[in-house]
């Protein structure tokens, strides 16, 4: 069960990764539609600042995601004390991700 739960922690990191790597991947074609429709003005620099955010957003919770499982993963076959002190990054992970 303590696997298990490595697992998942993991999953959220890794879905979170591919969101962001995503993001990068698509920022060509947003650089035409932005350009073609705000041609320039404040609306185009708000739309990359919430695009550059969200983006942070998503690897922060990839990283803090894929620490917390390497921790639980570690602590799998120590007393349930350390195992309980490992969970508290996935924790977090999983609260960012929500």
């Amino acid at each position: 069960m303590r696997i298990f739960k490595s697992l998942l922690v993991s999953l959220i990191g890794l879905t979170a990764l591919m969101y962001a790597l995503q993001n990068l991947a698509d920022v060509p074609a947003m650089r035409q539609q932005i350009a073609a429709e705000t041609s320039g003005n404040a609306a185009s620099a708000a739309s990359w600042v919430g695009f550059g955010l969200i983006t942070l957003c998503q690897f922060a919770i990839g990283a803090v995601a894929l620490k917390g499982a390497w921790d639980l993963f570690v602590a799998r076959k120590e007393t349930a004390e350390k195992f309980k002190e490992a969970k508290s990054v996935a924790v977090w992970a999983g609260g960012l991700a929500l």
